[in-house]
């Protein structure tokens, strides 16, 4: 059970800090390019509108949508947005 429990925490950990690279990096992108994350989160709502009509609402393609569009949101609140 350890080995299990530090195999997802070093995951979890991996994962944080790709979140936090590419959080930085949209932040840099937008300010050299203003409206760059808007204009990406305009385009993520669409394409989640898009794929949950013809998957049904599936829970696995919402629940992807969510977190791309939570991260994005966050992204543009840092840049002002």
């Amino acid at each position: 059970m350890t080995g299990e429990r530090d195999e997802r925490t070093a995951a979890e950990i991996r994962l944080q800090a790709l979140s936090y690279v590419l959080l930085a990096t949209l932040q840099r992108l937008d300010a050299g390019q203003p409206g760059f994350v808007a204009d990406l989160l305009d385009g993520v709502r669409a394409d989640r509108a898009a794929a949950l009509q013809h998957t049904g609402h599936a829970p696995d393609a919402a629940a992807t949508f969510a977190h791309a569009i939570g991260f994005l949101e966050r992204a543009n609140a840092r840049n002002g947005g």
